[in-house]
């Protein structure tokens, strides 16, 4: 697995000089990734289907930015410190920034889903019911209704 090379390895560090106008690459790392998130936990309710929407269409706006960035060149270890390792993490270079987006999204809907889903229980039934409750307890506690408003 590679990882965010400008993020991981800082490799494209240079001395660049930073405009007053530049992007601030942490909040919008930080901003997308938080909206996904919620998006990842509303799909797991079934009756959040318009926040799962809202909250997945502004993330994806926000880190296609981030991405089609870093396609650019302009993301450097000094100017993405602060943006979450996940994104390192499952940050896949392909032929697109489409294609790096839909593996974010399926890495983060995945370690939501595992992270949701209890280890044992007697029957499917009753592992989903456990699950929709874990992910409505982190959809409410992360604030996910009001980020979403947030955007709006």
């Amino acid at each position: 697995m590679r990882c965010f090379p400008a993020l991981g390895s800082g490799i494209f560090a240079g001395a660049f000089a930073i405009s007053a106008s530049a992007q601030d690459y942490n909040a919008l790392g930080r901003e997308g990734y938080a909206l996904w998130d919620c998006a990842a936990h509303a799909a797991l309710l079934g009756d959040k289907e318009v926040e799962f929407r809202g909250l997945f269409q502004a993330g994806h706006a926000d880190l296609s930015e981030l991405l089609e960035d870093l396609r650019a060149g302009k993301l450097h270890s000094w100017n993405t410190r602060h943006v979450p390792a996940q994104i390192r993490r499952w940050y896949a270079p392909g032929p697109s920034t489409e294609f790096s987006l839909g593996y974010l999204w399926a890495k983060l809907a995945e370690a939501t889903h595992e992270a949701t889903w209890p280890a044992t229980g007697a029957t499917f039934e009753a592992r989903r019911t456990v699950q929709i409750k874990a992910a409505k307890t982190a959809y409410d506690g992360k604030g996910c209704d009001g980020l979403l408003e947030a955007q709006r």
